[in-house]
């Protein structure tokens, strides 16, 4: 299962990446993407570790620098921001080629750093979509009254993309790329849906 711990971990990797000096050579918005795109990168690999035995698992997103990914499905980056899924091989119709094939989507992944639930909702319309045995949305922190706002207008897409309890559904919500080097960066807060709203973890 999921735990704040997976995304703590991942945040201090993503934030790591920072050379010195990096920040101030680059715009904010080129810099804020570098970090998202680290951030995606991080949580990738925490949320492999909940993975690691159950078969044949690929991990898709962009920039994953694993080969096999391009050479089985020709694209590293699968529909979602991040994609774990079991697969299997089956032989082509003909020409002796052996297809890769996925058989299950384990986590699919929307992160949307933007402060407004518009954006947000965008996104995880996309989780709707999918089926997968867990689903993860990613937000940004914002202050605690707005938060709370924020978290309930994700609700009827996190029950949406619950399918009647077959898939679990996060929310979490993490600092923004703008705010990583600050000394008083906040906390991630990690929530699962849980009929009929949502549950910290």
């Amino acid at each position: 299962m999921l735990t704040l711990d997976h995304l703590r971990r991942a945040l201090k990797r993503a934030t790591a990446c920072d050379s010195p000096g990096s920040p101030d050579l680059l715009s904010a918005q080129s810099l804020h993407q570098r970090r998202a795109g680290e951030w995606v990168r991080c949580l990738a690999h925490e949320l492999t570790t909940l993975v690691k035995d159950e078969g044949d698992v690929r991990v898709l997103f962009r920039n994953n620098p694993d080969e096999a990914n391009r050479a089985d499905f020709g694209l590293n980056e699968l529909l979602y921001d991040v994609c774990i899924c079991r697969t299997a091989e089956h032989p082509s119709a003909r020409g002796g080629r052996t297809l890769r094939y996925v058989t299950e989507a384990l986590w699919l992944v929307e992160s949307e750093f933007a402060r407004d639930s518009v954006q947000a909702v965008k996104d995880f319309n996309k989780l709707v979509i999918g089926q997968a045995k867990n689903k993860l949305f990613i937000g940004p922190r914002i202050s605690h009254a707005d938060e709370t706002g924020y978290l309930d207008a994700l609700l009827p897409v996190a029950r949406a993309s619950a399918a009647n309890g077959a898939s679990s559904v996060y929310a979490a919500l993490v600092p923004h790329p703008g705010e990583w080097a600050t000394p008083d960066v906040a906390d991630v807060v990690l929530h699962r849906y849980a009929r009929p709203g949502w549950e910290t973890l």
